[in-house]
């Protein structure tokens, strides 16, 4: 079928329109598919689970007994003249295998919670990308909501002028007005752009691609935070921190090793003799090298101990700023939705009736607007703190962020809450499912 060019104009700029919303079409992702994506992409990661391969190949080789070796030795003697001795010698007994396979199984372990721990360090760096999007989307949505309403004050300041109800002044004042909400609008507007392409950035996608957040909010259980306390001392970094004290460990059970005889079984074969025989290797001289060994693996674990003391501690105090900090946006969020934009958005009503009743005048009306937009503005900003603060708290607990996202719409803090207890009262274990707690393959 053949269209005319130009009986069919209106055709073909509908058919150019329609590719054109396709090709620009928002792209919504929700949390887990941005952390899903982040994870793939992660060259961090992929270095830690390298890292834990080789940890997993030097532990499943620490446990194995030396090889057998096969000595030649050349012997001249007057008698026989020139002839070789051949030994085949197998070792039975080595003390260090014991310490060196303790060690590389901390090691191993260790590398492991490393992983979980990149695992969560990318999970919220994806997930604080993801909720900076969806802050920009709502802030977006309130700037247009007040750029409706400022042109509506200016629709009704023109046919006020028109009837000779208003001065020209209030028009003049009404399109100021419009301007300013507009500039605000722009402004949003490349906030939103900057994290749509921050989010693509890390996602390695196109940075113009109009992606956006799919704000579908979960619940989030009662926080409770002597049980975050708890919790946390699972978190991958601790505890990753404490197997490398258990290596250390392993490491000065091995330098002491080296001091202990080693035996192993020989077969020889010289001239026409042949047989078996045990041979007993006893260290004589070291020159103090493995006394320098043993003091040096004494310091690691001494350090590996103060790492660890260091590591529980500043995860502690992590989950104690999150926590102070999320019950904080909490009561301030709360008290901002119920004593602020209520009461905004009543003044607003109750001043555009009384501009087109003709008992306010304009300026009483973009007072009221104001004071609207920026509880709206403020309102965004809280739960923007919120959703932050409960990441940080997600992330400093070390429980799975794409599982449970940090949203509290019904954690809200009330007058019988418990001191240091965001909302009812919960079992301790009803806060992270044991399903979603971070665990290590081969970790103790």
């Amino acid at each position: 079928m053949c269209l005319h060019p130009r009986g069919s104009r209106a055709g073909w700029l509908a058919l150019l329109a329609c590719c054109l919303s396709g090709a620009w079409a928002q792209t919504e992702l929700p949390l887990g598919q941005v952390v899903t994506e982040a994870l793939a992409r992660s060259a961090s990661l992929r270095g830690a689970e390298q890292a834990a391969a080789r940890a997993r190949a030097m532990a499943e080789a620490a446990g194995v007994l030396p090889a057998a070796r096969l000595l030649a030795t050349p012997l001249i003697s007057d008698q026989r003249g020139l002839d070789i001795e051949v030994v085949l010698a197998q070792p039975l007994y080595d003390a260090t295998l014991r310490p060196a396979a303790r060690a590389a199984r901390a090691a191993l372990a260790a590398a492991l919670c490393d992983v979980a721990e990149t695992r969560l360090e990318v999970t919220a760096q994806a997930s604080a990308a993801w909720y900076g999007l969806a802050a920009a989307q709502r802030q977006a949505a309130a700037t247009s909501q007040d750029v409706e309403l400022a042109r509506a004050l200016r629709d009704a300041a023109a046919k006020a002028r028109e009837v000779g109800e208003r001065p020209g002044v209030d028009v003049l004042r009404a399109e100021l007005e419009v301007g300013l909400t507009e500039q605000a609008q722009a402004d949003a507007d490349a906030a939103l752009v900057l994290a749509r392409g921050v989010l693509a950035g890390l996602l390695g996608r196109d940075l113009a691609e109009p992606l956006s957040a799919a704000t579908a909010e979960p619940t989030w259980p009662a926080l409770d935070r002597s049980a975050l306390q708890a919790l946390a001392v699972q978190r991958p970094r601790v505890k990753a921190a404490r197997l490398r004290v258990d290596e250390a460990r392993g490491l000065v059970a091995l330098a002491k090793a080296g001091r202990a005889p080693g035996v192993a079984v020989e077969g020889f074969r010289e001239d026409e003799e042949h047989g078996l025989r045990i041979a007993i290797d006893l260290p004589l001289l070291d020159y103090g090298r493995l006394g320098a060994q043993v003091r040096a693996a004494e310091a690691s674990v001494a350090e590996a101990e103060q790492l660890l003391t260091a590591a529980q501690r500043e995860v502690a105090l992590a989950v104690d700023s999150a926590w102070l900090t999320a019950e904080s946006a909490l009561r301030r969020r709360a008290s901002h939705a119920s004593s602020v934009v209520a009461r905004a958005q009543r003044l607003t009503d109750l001043t555009r009736e009384g501009y087109q009743s003709g008992e306010l005048s304009l300026l009483e009306v973009l007072d009221a607007r104001r004071r609207l937009a920026e509880a709206r503005v403020a309102s965004v900003a809280l739960d923007t703190a919120v959703a932050t603060a409960l990441l940080a708290l997600r992330t400093a607990v070390g429980a799975d962020l794409p599982e449970t996202p940090p949203v509290l719409p019904a954690a809200v803090p009330t007058a019988d809450a418990e001191p240091g207890r965001l909302g009812p009262p919960v079992p301790a274990q009803t806060l992270v499912p044991q399903a979603l707690r971070p665990t290590v393959a081969g970790a103790p």
